[in-house]
């Protein structure tokens, strides 16, 4: 909830001077309220409906959002494509509900789980915790359902990107954390998540080497991601589930700071191809400087966010057992270094002729209120990096709590 918070406030700063007037400012700014709204509603429920419902109110709403552009064919295109996958997956959720009613006779989440441990037959549940990993896979854009992503990263206005990177696709992991180690824990769904988060994260990143626009190069980059904190959940363990928790977070804050970052970059140059872009962070060093802190935190180096999260997931992956998804997961963070270090050879690359249109760009400011949101997720990441206590006391707690029948019954999670 605090992320959904915090995230949201901070897409709102920098949304201020990001719109256009034919984007229907009051209009967006109403839709991200009822998205922030959504989220909260959520991350609390304890019953399917519920659950549903507020899954269908943040769809809805984040389909206005990237329709919102509606002068502009691809990013129609791309929210076609979005609004039709949601649909599927929408359907999958009911079908998957009424699998489970059906079965077990209860929709709230206590309920169900006590029931469950009184069953003898589960085949079909079986058949509703694959086709809810699948519904809510796609949020997430977790391969083979990610195909709506890149599309819709590349061509969504910069902070409905952020809030599609940072915090919409965290409700698909946050739902198969509740759903795969709480609801229907079942035998073997941890290898199901493994192989998942393998392939997420090696078509991801090998696919993010071959991008030449900056914006999609980062959704796949996201998409890899998603695959990593998959690692954790697969784990099946309390130490697994704090590096997805942790990773979540620093995701939440490192990606959102590279797209606004691509966005000011895209005010400035009319474009995104990393052939266009040469030398920006020389010329914007305002803009230079938080992408790197951004793209090297992504990386896991150490002393910046990223570093404590990603090394949590692998050691819980060789203490799981699954000591080939620990070498899997390294060996993608190797070729994500690939792309990262490309992206950084464009930004800082002494251009051979500045443009006219460049030089000028060197005297423009950004907008007050777009690099309060930037500079905000920049100490974020330096913060976390320093002082991971801050954070990972409260995610340690969290994830043990899952595992407590007596906190579940208590807070009914």
């Amino acid at each position: 909830m605090c992320l959904a918070l915090g995230l949201g406030t901070l897409v709102l700063f920098y949304s201020f001077n990001t719109l256009k007037e034919d984007d229907v400012p009051e209009l967006y700014f109403s839709l991200l309220c009822l998205f922030t709204v959504s989220l909260l509603f959520f991350f609390s429920v304890g019953d399917l409906i519920s659950l549903f419902a507020s899954w269908e109110l943040m769809c809805i709403t984040l389909y206005a959002l990237i329709f919102l552009r509606r002068s502009e064919p691809l990013s129609l295109e791309a929210g076609t494509k979005y609004l039709m996958m949601s649909a599927l997956s929408s359907a999958l959720i009911i079908y998957s509900i009424s699998l489970i009613y059906g079965t077990t006779g209860r929709l709230d989440f206590i309920g169900i789980h006590d029931n469950l441990n009184k069953m003898s037959d589960i085949n079909v549940l079986y058949l509703a915790a694959i086709l809810l990993i699948v519904a809510f896979g796609f949020k997430a854009a977790i391969v083979p359902f990610h195909t709506w992503a890149p599309d819709v990263y590349q061509e969504t206005i910069d902070p409905v990107t952020a809030l599609l990177s940072g915090i919409a696709s965290k409700t698909g992991i946050y739902a198969l954390l509740r759903i795969c180690l709480f609801l229907i824990r079942l035998p073997k769904i941890g290898i199901i998540l493994a192989l998942l988060a393998t392939i997420t994260m090696t078509l991801g990143n090998i696919v993010a080497l071959l991008q030449r626009d900056l914006k999609r190069l980062l959704a796949y980059s996201s998409i890899s991601h998603m695959g990593y904190i998959l690692v954790g959940i697969a784990t099946g363990t309390p130490y697994g589930v704090l590096g997805a928790l942790f990773h979540s977070l620093n995701h939440a804050i490192a990606k959102p700071l590279l797209f606004f970052c691509t966005g000011e970059i895209k005010n400035r140059y009319n474009s995104r191809n990393l052939d266009k872009i040469s030398g920006c962070g020389r010329l914007l060093p305002s803009i230079g400087l938080p992408m790197s802190l951004g793209i090297f935190s992504l990386m896991g180096i150490p002393g910046l966010n990223g570093f404590i999260s990603k090394f949590i997931l692998v050691s819980a992956a060789f203490k799981a057992g699954f000591i080939w998804l620990a070498v899997v997961t390294i060996i993608n963070s190797a070729i994500a270094v690939a792309y990262y270090l490309r992206i950084l050879q464009v930004v800082f690359r002494q251009p051979k002729q500045l443009r006219t249109e460049q030089n000028q760009h060197q005297y423009y400011s950004s907008p007050i209120a777009s690099m309060i949101a930037i500079f905000v997720l920049m100490i974020l990441c330096i913060i976390i990096g320093i002082a991971p206590s801050l954070f990972y006391n409260w995610l340690d707690l969290a994830s043990r709590s899952l595992f407590s029948k007596t906190y579940i019954y208590l807070k009914g999670l």
